[in-house]
């Protein structure tokens, strides 16, 4: 059945790939597979233009097709975003909003047609740092596809923590809660501090490096053993430190 009330997506974006959730039937939210396999939930941020050609391929699509003189690939388009910074494509010039208006106008579409929804009533977007110029040409590519901003929200994924932290009950952040996120841009530790004797009650969020002592690179060694005991060793450092502070 049709949900005529319309769903609330949520749309993470990094550089390589793309992660989907949106409210179900029973108003949770639950991650999306636009994918065959229903374990699948990263959506490869690829875009392909055909030249001679009004259609444009997305995610694993266009992740798996060939490029060559009559094939274009995009593989940077959140960079390409964020440095304000168009390509030109078969003779023609296509700003960064219209290259992500076109990615976004197929994922959306395969969105609805998962969820069983005749609208989208709201956006959230995440993405790892929100700069001015990003969050410009994101609105941008959302009114192109006839969204209003009203109804659309960016932020970044250390807000994206707090917020999930904080509509959590509340014995979960009665104390300063931590979360170590480890990608190909390094290993960084948060700490969110709650000042409770304020009103209102401020958030206050720490970031902490841990790049040195464990990144990316190592995973080509092959030692999961070793692996393993460096990223125990981090954490522990970590914890220690925030206890004697």
């Amino acid at each position: 059945m049709v949900n005529e009330k319309g769903i609330l997506v949520g749309i993470d974006l990094t550089e390589d790939y793309v992660q989907v959730c949106c409210t179900g039937a029973d108003g949770e939210l639950a991650s999306v597979s636009i994918t065959n396999d229903p374990a699948r939930f990263r959506i490869p941020f690829v875009l392909c233009a055909i030249d001679e050609s009004t259609e444009w391929l997305y995610g694993e699509e266009a992740d798996a097709t060939v490029e060559s003189e009559k094939i274009r690939k995009i593989d940077n388009l959140l960079e390409l975003a964020r440095t304000d910074r168009g390509l030109e494509i078969f003779g023609r010039m296509y700003p960064a909003d219209i290259l992500m208006e076109r990615y976004l106008r197929r994922l959306l579409s395969a969105i609805k047609e998962r969820a069983d929804a005749a609208q989208i009533r709201g956006i959230v977007v995440s993405v790892k740092h929100c700069s001015r110029v990003l969050r410009r040409n994101l609105m941008s590519s959302f009114e192109l596809l006839g969204i209003s901003v009203e109804k659309v929200r960016i932020i970044s994924h250390i807000e994206s923590f707090m917020y999930y932290v904080v509509s959590q009950n509340c014995d979960i952040w009665i104390n300063d809660v931590g979360l170590f996120d480890f990608d190909t841009d390094g290993f960084t530790f948060y700490k969110l501090s709650f000042g409770r004797k304020q009103k209102p009650v401020n958030i206050v969020a720490e970031k902490t490096d841990l790049t040195d002592s464990l990144d990316f690179k190592m995973l080509d060694t092959g030692d999961r053993e070793w692996l393993v005991g460096a990223f125990e060793n981090s954490v522990s450092l970590m914890l220690h430190k925030q206890i004697i502070s």
